[in-house]
């Protein structure tokens, strides 16, 4: 509803003449324009005097841009005349090395020629250590004792020379009938007598007879003063007594039992009846080649010349997730041999070959769509060698390999000829081409693999009857490891990757045993006992278990790591490969600049991983000092000593648990028992009592728990093992007990203990059918407990009846081969002695 308006004419006339309106209206727009026209001339001067000194600024960095510039051109210039100088000095420097090294070499073979010379010079010497020096002693006298005494009567004729070696030692003379030395100071080590014979035959029989003889002393040969031991080596050079020392102390620090010296050569053996070895040198570069390995990660590594003879295959290098295949030169003679590390899980095996002189090895792949692929390495010694083998004998045993492999759709062969293919031209290089182009081979190999000072060869040959299947090829050279280089190549076939291995486990050392044994001691035990079925009886045990060991260590899943060796760290490996990275830009760049920086690297090498490994044993033996067992286990492991040979892996095409279990559950025959036979057994006892299995008490299970010594986990309570049984048994051994007594008592066993986690072993060292399979069941521990219980009743009932036979040796306690091979050896001689001889 509008309200009426209504305005008085005065109102209405002073808002019209208001003055307010009118001034607003007219005066307004004046005053901001003139404002504005103030405001835009004020700032307008002051960025244009802002311009001015910005402009003066620009100008004085101009200026001094121009300064600089100069400056830098003449440093410039002066950089490079010192440029051109250090280069002339370091082209002065490079000849000089070059000379130098080469007179280094020259030295170092002249001292080796020397040193083999010596040595053949004493090879009638022989040294006598730990007599005595007497005053006024006849040292041939002394000799004639000391042969006398191992059982040689030698002449005077017989002795050459015979001296004191060494010079005199201040206090080191003894008087004649004490023990003491002459002087004040402490006691010294006699000096050893030299002898020179006049025949070598004479010097082996006194070594052999002194080595029978061990043990004997001087007061054994008469000779005064209280009795010491003394021995009879052939006498060495000073170099080559220097490596027979250092092997002595890598012999004492491994465990080898035998170290000694034949016609100057140092030889050892691990114990009576393994093969003996020679040294030649301390360093072996074994963890070059892990290195290596787990840097380029080869599918198969082929091997020439490994050194090893027939029965050494355990002194080879063991590498984490491969598997070693030797064959090493025929007779038993030394150096060569060949072979391959194959990684586990590749379905390869060892294929014969047509007998040769030419060192070789064949393996037969299966990779999954593709077929069959023979894969070989052969080794032709080097014409210097006692056992080279002809070129042409080598091409023709080569050749007849290859035609046996037929049947396969590819071959590759891994050599080392000996033949310099960078030069086509010189013999017999043109015989190993023409020998390529008649059977239809290639060498993918065409860069130098074999590099030293002033000389590039290609002797590392990759030859192969489809190249087209090959790619990446590449060469490393590494000369810590050899001063062959390796040579990898990519076949261009799917292979599948060994997938990573998991465990599941519980970790019980991390348990809170405070807090475990309060739990353990809060859950309902007692209920366990007013069941009357050992099947729900052993059912709710395991799951009480089971829950506190989830709470206190729950499973978890480990990946399986397989470290080379522990002391090759990251920041270790990342050095070699530095390293490596430097010794490949040397060899392109040929400059002494950048060999010398590949020097100091591998020196800064090489001491940082002898310092790693120091580091690592005497940090761990001296944290192991009171768990010896624990402590040799892994030193063992970790220096890859071990007495039996790494067993193989399973083929793809076999490790299927559902095929396995189908193969060794069909077996013939059934399970039924024979009713005649249970017959004649019930009406023909042996005696006429009655066996029984009786109750067992807490402290007899204790006992028997305490017994096992197995770390084996079963498949009860989730991977079960002994160790979590005994940390429960403060609490449930009276329910254990229980348990095992109801299982007896009522003649049941309860399903669960039934369950067996099954691993398949392999037999022997190669794996094509199930039958090669060994499989082992792994029961729960409580099982383990009761059959211990039922093993012990038995036995002791059968050895009180006396039912067993006497010579039962197998299965049965203070019995075993020994016994049984006694018994027979004695029955033999009491048949021989009953023997009666009639005469005709």
């Amino acid at each position: 509803m509008n309200k009426p308006k209504w305005k008085c004419e005065s109102c209405k006339a002073a808002k019209l003449g208001s003055p307010i309106i009118i001034n607003r209206a007219i005066e307004e727009p004046a005053e901001m324009s003139s404002i504005i026209n103030i405001d835009t001339e004020s700032i307008i001067n002051l960025i244009n005097r802002r311009f001015d000194s910005l402009k003066s600024s620009i100008d004085d960095v101009n200026v001094k841009l121009t300064q600089l510039t100069d400056t830098v051109s003449s440093f410039d210039q002066r950089m490079l005349t010192m440029e051109a100088r250090i280069d002339s000095i370091q082209d002065t420097t490079a000849k000089l090395s070059k000379e130098n090294e080469s007179l280094s070499k020259t030295i170092e073979h002249l001292k080796m020629e020397m040193n083999f010379r010596d040595q053949e010079l004493l090879a009638n010497d022989i040294e006598i250590s730990g007599v005595p020096e007497l005053k006024e002693e006849s040292v041939g006298h002394i000799v004639q004792l000391v042969t006398k005494k191992l059982g040689l009567n030698i002449e005077e004729r017989d002795i050459v020379k015979c001296s004191r070696a060494g010079p005199a030692r201040l206090g080191g003379l003894v008087e004649g009938a004490s023990g003491d030395n002459s002087g004040s100071g402490p006691s010294l080590r006699p000096r050893p007598i030299a002898v020179r014979l006049a025949r070598r035959e004479l010097k082996d029989k006194i070594i052999s007879e002194a080595r029978v003889r061990r043990g004997a002393t001087t007061a054994d040969c008469g000779l005064p003063g209280p009795p010491r031991r003394f021995y009879v080596n052939e006498r060495l050079t000073r170099t080559n007594r220097f490596l027979f020392n250092k092997t002595r102390e890598e012999a004492n620090r491994h465990g080898w039992k035998f170290v000694w010296t034949k016609e100057g050569r140092v030889l050892v053996r691990r114990e009576q009846g393994k093969a003996s070895h020679r040294i030649r040198s301390i360093n072996t570069g074994q963890d070059e080649l892990l290195v290596s390995i787990d840097r380029h990660k080869p599918d198969i590594l082929a091997l020439n010349e490994t050194w090893l003879k027939e029965g050494q295959d355990l002194c080879a290098p063991k590498v984490p997730g491969y598997v070693l295949k030797l064959s090493p030169r025929p007779g038993g003679r030394k150096g060569g041999g060949v072979g391959f590390y194959i990684r586990r899980g590749l379905n390869a095996r060892v294929r014969e070959h047509p007998d040769s002189a030419l060192e070789q090895l064949w393996l037969e792949v299966r990779p999954r769509g593709m077929g069959r692929i023979a894969v070989g390495t052969a080794y032709r010694p080097d014409s210097s060698s006692k056992t080279r083998v002809p070129t042409g004998v080598a091409i023709d045993a080569l050749s007849e390999s290859i035609s046996s492999f037929g049947e396969c759709s590819l071959v590759c062969v891994m050599t080392d000829f000996n033949v310099d293919l960078l030069k086509p031209s010189l013999t017999p290089a043109p015989e190993v081409l023409t020998f390529f182009q008649q059977q239809n081979l290639t060498n993918l190999v065409n860069e130098p693999t074999r590099v030293v000072e002033n000389s590039a060869t290609l002797l590392d040959l990759i030859i192969t009857d489809n190249p087209q299947l090959f790619r990446n090829l590449s060469v490393h050279h590494n000369p810590s490891l050899s001063d062959h280089a390796m040579v990898l190549v990519d076949l261009a076939i799917k292979i599948p990757k060994e997938p990573p291995q998991y465990v599941w486990t519980r970790v019980l050392s991390k348990i809170d045993e405070k807090n475990f044994l309060q739990d353990l001691k809060e859950q309902p035990w007692s209920e366990i006992l007013k069941y009357d079925d050992v099947e729900i009886m052993t059912s709710h045990f395991n799951d009480l278990l089971t829950c506190i060991f989830d709470k206190h260590s729950p499973l978890k899943r480990i990946r399986i790591n397989q470290r080379p060796r522990p002391w090759l760290t990251d920041v270790g490996k990342h050095m070699m490969f530095l390293r490596d990275k430097a010794w490949s830009k040397a060899l392109a760049t040929k400059t002494e600049r950048h060999r010398r920086y590949f020097k100091d690297l591998k020196n800064l090498v090489n001491s940082a991983i002898k310092s790693e490994k120091r580091a690592y044993f005497n940090f761990f033996v001296n944290n192991n000092l009171d768990n010896l067992k624990q402590m040799w286990k892994h030193l063992k492991q970790t220096a890859g000593v071990s007495g039996n040979a790494a067993l193989p892996s399973i083929p793809k095409v076999l490790n299927d648990p559902e095929k396995i279990n189908s193969f060794f559950l069909d077996v013939p025959g059934d399970a039924r028992a024979d009713n005649k036979l249970v017959e004649f057994f019930k009406e023909n006892k042996f005696t006429e009592s009655q066996f029984s299995i009786d109750n067992c008490s807490e402290e007899e299970v204790a006992k028997i728990i305490n017994s096992i010594n197995t770390n084996a986990s079963g498949h009860g309570l989730i991977f079960d093992s002994i160790g979590m049984i005994r940390m429960t048994l403060v609490v449930t051994l009276p329910i254990i007990t229980r348990i095992i007594n109801k299982s007896i008592s009522s003649k049941k066993i309860p399903d669960t203990w039934k369950i067996a986690k099954v691993i398949p072993l392999p037999k022997g060292t190669i794996v094509e059918e199930f039958k090669d399979l060994r499989p082992i069941s792994i029961l729960p521990v409580l099982s383990k407990i009761v059959e211990r219980v039922v093993y012990t009743q038995l036995s002791k009932y059968l050895e009180a009846e006396n039912i067993l036979p006497d010579m039962q040796s197998g299965f049965r306690g203070e019995h075993g081969t020994s016994t049984a091979l006694a018994h027979v050896t004695d029955e033999i001689i009491q048949a021989l002695d009953s023997i009666v001889t009639e005469a005709y």
